[in-house]
């Protein structure tokens, strides 16, 4: 049960980034008004969140730093086989840019992950 409620969202989440890299010739909404590496750091925010949700329902007795850095790592080598992937996809290319916004949305996703709490208590005992 552990696996589906915490590991099921960060596979699924993985196919669908990897769906979305296998379009060849994609075009993004707003593509010519918002730079395609605020895409990949919003697309890798929830990847690094679902993945320390993960690690923080199955591995929780790890410390919030180290946790920190298997997200941003995951991030990071799932940004660079997603690049590698890409360059076999007509029309699409490896760019070094792109897996560094995945790796900076990563950290961000993960960086948040924690704070729901905090922000979760602290609205709720507002008065």
């Amino acid at each position: 049960m552990k696996f589906l409620r915490f590991w099921f969202p960060v596979l699924s989440y993985s196919a669908i980034i990897f769906y979305v890299s296998s379009q060849p010739y994609l075009n993004l909404p707003l593509g010519n008004l918002i730079s395609d590496k605020i895409y990949h750091s919003g697309e890798y925010a929830v990847l690094g969140f679902l993945f320390c949700r993960a690690l923080y329902g199955t591995h929780g007795f790890l410390p919030k730093g180290k946790i920190l850095l298997f997200v941003i790592l995951f991030c990071f080598f799932y940004g660079a086989s997603d690049e590698l992937h890409q360059m076999f996809v007509p029309g699409r290319q490896m760019d070094a840019g792109d897996l560094l916004s995945d790796a900076i949305g990563g950290f961000l996703g993960g960086w948040l992950y924690p704070l729901r709490k905090f922000w979760s208590y602290s609205t709720s005992h507002r008065q």
